[in-house]
């Protein structure tokens, strides 16, 4: 039943017709000229005029942060595979005689 749904659906989406995009775009937005690029420079200057001044307190909390992500990849480094487990892996696997 499940299936039959499936391919309803399908069969229902293919028939489907697209919207045509290449209209929704007016004449004045194609004939508009590229925007200009400006000078790297004069921008970097502009946002160090507005730069955050950092506190203690944001400094305490990027030094939480970065603990705990320091911690959890020290965590991450560890042995995807428990030892037991891998152990277990090593010896493979015993077929009962009932199935040799």
């Amino acid at each position: 039943m499940r299936r039959a749904i499936g391919v309803l659906f399908l069969l229902t989406v293919g028939c489907v017709e697209f919207p045509d995009l290449d209209h929704t775009i007016d004449a004045s937005a194609r004939s508009a000229d590229y925007p200009t690029l400006q000078p790297i420079a004069g921008i970097l200057a502009k946002a160090g005029t507005s730069a955050v001044q950092v506190t203690p307190e944001i400094q305490a909390a990027f030094d939480t942060r970065i603990t705990a992500l320091q911690t959890r990849a020290q965590r991450l480094r560890g042995p995807v595979i428990e030892p037991d487990l891998q152990n277990r892996m090593r010896r493979g696997v015993v077929l009962p005689a009932a199935i040799r």
